[in-house]
């Protein structure tokens, strides 16, 4: 059963097309005194498929082994 949903992807990348104006959004937002929430996630998805990010965040993690491995690596 399809809800209509398209997958999440965690690469943690600005998406620009959804907040074309995000510099004037949190300028804006911080000029009414209203503070930004920023929180940390380990979840990372190889996004190397997906051609609208930049960065590959799970890629990089990977090369330098920061992700958490089993016995077999």
């Amino acid at each position: 059963m399809s809800l209509g949903y398209s997958r999440l992807w965690w690469n943690w990348e600005l998406d620009r097309n959804l907040y074309y104006n995000w510099n004037q959004l949190r300028e804006d937002l911080l000029e009414e005194g209203t503070q930004l929430l920023i929180y940390m996630n380990p979840m990372l998805t190889d996004v190397s498929m997906k051609a609208n990010y930049t960065t590959n965040y799970f890629r990089i993690a990977k090369e330098q082994r920061y992700l958490v491995e089993d016995k077999q690596g």
